[in-house]
């Protein structure tokens, strides 16, 4: 499975101590490889994950859906 960011999330990535980025995309990495399956095309998925200390909301949506093949764009981190 594939995860791109849109620039919007990839900005606030940037801004984030590299370390903190790290942690952040293993989240959201573990959370797309356990839910994507079930998702629908270009639905967009909201899911709030507690990160230190805050609460970051990340949406994503499946971009590309065969089972060889799936696209995960993540929206906002």
């Amino acid at each position: 499975m594939k995860i791109t960011y849109s620039s919007a999330a990839q900005a606030t990535l940037q801004a984030m101590h590299h370390e903190t980025q790290t942690e952040l995309k293993t989240l959201i990495g573990q959370w797309v490889t356990a839910n994507a399956a079930g998702w629908e095309l270009d639905v967009l998925q909201t899911k709030a994950i507690a990160f230190k200390g805050t609460n970051r909301t990340i949406q994503a949506k499946l971009r590309k859906g065969t089972v060889a093949e799936r696209e995960v764009e993540i929206l906002k981190v």
